[in-house]
């Protein structure tokens, strides 16, 4: 218990620095602040930055603003933001498709060892179970496979929390929305 309470005063007395706000995909892409004049007024492509910030006024998402202030297509805009991203975390690869690909393995992973820890391991169905099936492979095929193989556990697992394609995960990188996650044609997995 001492050594607890002296742990505490020792931090109490040195708190954690705090830590630098989080770098946005603007920032990324021109590293740097945009440069002012004395009015703080963008100096460098002033029309197209005082564009910008008139459509973010408006409501207008900010990768759409900025496609739309600088002549850009806003999928291209939003598929850079994507590989800078992607990169920063630790992913390589040549192009856009070969860092996404890194990344679905390590969700598809996540989303193994979380539905495994949610079925307390009965991810396979007792057919999967005698054709020894690899429950990875739940994730890695189609949906048909799939079903066939999944037990009842996972099947209600998934349809709490989807079970995401390489398609929708790439829509999820690109604009940052999942609400494709889930299944097509409104059935349940249990259906």
């Amino acid at each position: 218990l001492e050594a607890v309470l002296a742990e505490m005063d020792r931090r109490a007395d040195n708190p954690a620095p705090v830590p630098a706000p989080e770098r946005t995909w603007v920032d990324d892409l021109f590293a740097g602040p945009r440069p002012v004049d004395e009015d703080d007024d963008p100096i460098e492509q002033g029309e197209e930055w005082a564009r910008f910030d008139a459509l973010l006024a408006d409501g207008v998402d900010e990768r759409q603003a900025y496609a739309e202030a600088f002549g850009k297509d806003v999928d291209k805009v939003r598929r850079e933001e994507a590989i800078v991203r992607l990169r920063d975390e630790g992913f390589t690869g040549r192009s856009f498709e070969e860092l996404a690909r890194g990344a679905y393995r390590v969700r598809l992973e996540e989303d193994y060892f979380a539905a495994e820890a949610a079925t307390n391991g009965y991810l396979l169905n007792s057919q999967g179970v005698a054709r020894g099936i690899d429950p990875r492979e739940l994730w890695r095929q189609n949906e048909t496979y799939a079903r066939k193989w999944a037990s009842d556990e996972l099947l209600e697992w998934w349809d709490e929390r989807g079970r995401i394609t390489f398609a929708q995960f790439q829509e999820e990188l690109l604009t940052g929305s999942n609400a494709a996650r889930f299944r097509t044609g409104g059935e349940t997995w249990q259906q």
